[in-house]
């Protein structure tokens, strides 16, 4: 009687539970960028750049690490978009004080973030890097985040690109500023050629994109 009285409230749980609204496919040519400061440097003075595609939501802040972006994702998933996800992130999430080094919860949280939109989608990953005035405990926390994302990119398969920063600031150092990390600027003033170079790094990921 018990038992038959659990497995009634059982079916009876499982009936109302709600149904998952399904991600609607995408609106071809719609790109969402995730990113940090590096990505507000990059398009705050310039625009989006030469190759910039015409639909593009910026989703990016200063300090910025994966779980900042990841409900406004989820909100442009739900409402059709994007067609191409670039994640240009990692460089916070890593960061020793601040992002409490490169984890297993890291890990977690760019999968479910890869995974967000529709699975049709090409998801473009830009690895982190880094010059020569990165602290030692930063670069091997980075050195951990690159690995880490280049590996789940592979995991995703299918429609997913990766792209790296790093030989583009090791061929020109003078891109970044003294810490290592940010585009360097004057003031409020980015290098273009470093904005440039950052910006085209994004839209050859896209153009990559597999059919």
């Amino acid at each position: 009687m018990a038992l038959g009285l659990v497995a009634a409230l059982t079916v009876i749980a499982a009936a109302c539970a709600p149904t998952p609204t399904p991600t609607p496919t995408p609106t071809p040519g719609s790109v969402d960028v995730a990113g940090d400061s590096l990505t507000i440097q990059t398009f705050f003075r310039y625009g989006l750049g030469r190759n910039a595609p015409t639909d593009v939501h910026v989703i990016a802040g200063l300090g910025w690490k994966v779980g900042d972006v990841q409900p406004g994702l989820t909100a442009d998933a739900a409402a059709g978009r994007p067609a191409t996800l670039i994640v240009a992130l990692g460089t916070n999430d890593s960061h020793p004080v601040h992002g409490f080094g490169w984890g297993g919860e890291d890990a977690d949280a760019f999968r479910a973030l890869m995974n967000t939109p529709h699975a049709s989608a090409c998801v473009v990953v830009v690895l982190p890097g880094y010059g020569a005035g990165i602290t030692p405990a930063w670069r091997t926390e980075m050195d951990e985040a690159r690995g880490a994302l280049n590996f789940l990119a592979l995991q995703r398969g299918g429609r997913t690109v990766v792209v790296d920063w790093m030989p583009i600031v090791q061929a020109h150092p003078d891109y970044l500023m003294d810490d290592g990390v940010h585009l360097r600027q004057v003031d409020d003033v980015v290098d273009a050629r470093a904005a440039d170079a950052r910006a085209q790094l994004y839209w050859s990921g896209m153009a990559a994109c597999p059919a």
